[in-house]
């Protein structure tokens, strides 16, 4: 009802319509007409308009529903960039004599294995300790590896403060004897060249073998399968580019971000996760498992499941391992490698128990940089416009619409 004061209209709800006649005229005033037609129309037009409203609403789903998996796919782009530093650090160096397989049970290799072990496995050769040992500076040389480190002050590539104790260290366990040098990544240089003449003490035979591995800080060279094979009398000059690759968090990317699944010392790593799950799986199912990863094995597991079978049974057992991927090994989210390449020629003033390693940053003070981003496809208010510019092709207008449908269906009530 209309009230008129001072010259002016008002409007009163105070003498309210009935629930029916407002419903009526609600229906009459949607702004989606084809709302219009199906509510006020007759029989035949109301079931042609909700025929067409259905057969729109389909064709504006489809799209939608193509849409959506679009962004739940949660495609990315990578951005790769050079990052300068202001230090020029190196990798890691692991440098060992001939490692000895990772396929050894009792120190013998399981498929290599002609003759029959019918007596368990002398605990003295199941578990080899484990030592590090760190001395000396101006030349290097360990108790337990027959290493021995020197700088040619001549040609000034080396000193006597790169051969600090604190840049060695010295591991020997069940894959043999090893130094790794620059294990923490500390090493910095800002010439961008280091040459480091090493020496084996004990020479086994005419020309040695060495297996070097260039690896990411902190985790354990030892345990590495990417190396290079060195032999003595020769200069072996190690150009290296640093990358570093991030990946996008959960749930855009299947990543870790975090040590789990991993047994070993060190940061994580894929193949040290996949390394820790086959010695699990191998000891619950064997009741041991390869030398190598034996003293790993968590004292729980040891415990429950640790049999003493005979060398013959435990060798046929672990020749069963499963080595498809594991599902719980995933990529860190973070991750660091390193592009090497590798340029070797003959030294004519070394000895046959010597070589040379000349380490090198390809683009000094630098890095690459690999950063997973989403793509545009990935934007949420981008998948929102869309969807409502779909529905307003059927509706007109869509939140207008569903208001509407929302105070029409409250008023039908009463």
């Amino acid at each position: 009802m209309n009230k008129k004061e001072n010259g002016t209209v008002t409007h009163s709800c105070e003498n309210k319509d009935s629930p029916s006649k407002k419903t009526n005229d609600h229906s009459r005033h949607f702004s989606a007409l084809i709302i219009n037609r199906i509510l006020l129309g007759c029989y035949q037009e109301k079931l042609f308009w909700s025929f067409i409203l259905i057969l729109c609403s389909a064709l504006v789903a489809l799209p939608i529903y193509f849409r959506v998996q679009e962004y739940l796919s949660y495609e990315s782009s990578q951005k790769i960039s050079t990052i300068v530093t202001p230090k020029n650090l190196f990798p890691s160096v692991t440098i060992c004599k001939e490692r000895k397989s990772m396929f050894l049970y009792c120190d013998l290799d399981i498929f290599d294995v002609n003759s029959n072990y019918n007596v368990p496995c002398p605990r003295d050769k199941q578990t080899v300790e484990e030592r590090s040992n760190v001395v000396g500076t101006g030349s290097y040389r360990t108790n337990i590896q027959p290493f021995e480190f020197y700088c040619d002050e001549l040609r000034r590539k080396c000193s006597t403060s790169d051969l600090q104790s604190q840049f060695f260290k010295t591991v020997r366990n069940e894959r043999g004897e090893c130094v790794t040098w620059n294990g923490n990544g500390t090493y910095t240089n800002a010439n961008n060249i280091i040459e480091l003449i090493v020496k084996i003490v004990k020479v086994e035979r005419y020309f040695e073998v060495i297996e070097v591995i260039v690896h990411e800080p902190q985790v354990d060279g030892t345990l590495q399968d990417l190396t290079f094979r060195v032999t003595t009398s020769k200069k072996y000059e190690i150009s290296f580019t640093k990358v570093v690759s991030e990946l996008l968090p959960a749930p855009y990317s299947n990543c870790i971000n975090k040590k789990q699944n991993d047994i070993f010392p060190g940061k994580y790593t894929l193949e040290n996760c996949v390394n820790s799950h086959n010695c699990i799986s191998t000891f619950k199912k064997c009741g041991d498992t390869f030398d190598y990863c034996r003293k790993y094995i968590p004292e729980s597991i040891s415990m429950h499941y640790g049999r003493n079978n005979t060398i013959s049974r435990n060798i046929n057992c672990l020749k069963t391992q499963n080595e498809t991927l594991p599902s719980i090994c995933l990529l860190p989210c973070k991750q660091i490698d390193f592009e090497v390449s590798i340029f070797s020629e003959v030294d004519t003033r070394l000895n046959n128990n010597q070589f040379v390693l000349v380490m090198k940053n390809k683009n000094r003070n630098t890095y690459i940089k690999k950063k997973d981003k989403l793509g545009q496809t990935n934007n949420w208010t981008r998948l929102a416009s869309e969807i409502a510019g779909l529905f307003s092709l059927v509706t007109g207008s869509l939140l207008i619409c569903i208001i509407e449908l929302f105070v029409y269906a409250v008023l039908s009530c009463f």
